[in-house]
């Protein structure tokens, strides 16, 4: 555990988004993933402006974006995903 006083939280890290899944853009990770251009768009292009992730688009990403099966889905580190950021108070 950190004793670190500065505020800190995660980030989705969208290389390594783009880097599972094969796609080479937001918007070509959003028509394979089956998800909303917007949200492609602000996990791939903007991932400050996430501050919650909906687990239900995670998996859609994974699963369809990335054709990932169930078991290396779960086989993923959360480092693969995410990373940790200072954010301002």
């Amino acid at each position: 555990m950190t004793t670190n006083k500065t505020k800190r939280t995660l980030r989705l890290t969208p290389e390594n988004l783009l880097k599972i899944s094969g796609q080479k853009n937001a918007h070509q990770l959003s028509l394979a993933s089956k998800i909303s251009a917007y949200t492609g768009y602000k996990y791939v292009r903007d991932p400050n402006k996430v501050k919650s992730v909906d687990l239900e688009v995670l998996f859609a990403i994974l699963s369809n974006g990335a054709e990932l099966s169930d078991k290396q889905i779960l086989d993923l580190k959360i480092g693969d995903l995410f990373e940790v950021i200072e954010v301002d108070d």
